[in-house]
């Protein structure tokens, strides 16, 4: 019989948790970042359309890419609450809804403008 360390299973969750968390955000920062340096390089060569175009697929993808982080999350969170209740810590919320997370509201922005851009960029081409 295998004795389970619900110490050393709740250490790398918790270190999974820090970095998906860290992860999750700078994805973020890669989106604000890179929108104004790439429409101001589109600008300078008179391609704006393409700048705002590339920009908006980028954030796209940074989103769903925002959104698939918080999934392991919150899959991660599922055990890592478990093994904390077995070693005495309660403090571990157990109500992980996607609605009251701000990273949820904010990937699904970067989406939005993400559309909001192709349509734009579409509309500057005409």
């Amino acid at each position: 019989m295998t004795k389970i360390n619900h110490i050393e299973i709740y250490k790398q969750r918790y270190e999974t948790f820090r970095h998906l968390d860290k992860l999750k955000w700078q994805m973020f920062q890669i989106a604000i970042t890179i929108g104004p340096i790439s429409l101001a390089v589109a600008e300078k060569y008179n391609q704006l359309s393409w700048g705002l175009l590339s920009v908006s697929i980028v954030w796209i993808i940074l989103g769903l890419v925002m959104n698939k982080i918080q999934k392991g999350i919150l899959r991660n969170g599922k055990t890592l609450q478990s093994a904390a209740s077995k070693i005495g810590d309660l403090d571990i919320p157990n109500d992980n809804s996607k609605r009251k997370m701000i990273s949820e509201w904010v990937s699904k922005l970067l989406i939005v403008f993400g559309f909001v851009g192709i349509i734009l960029s579409i509309c500057l081409a005409s």
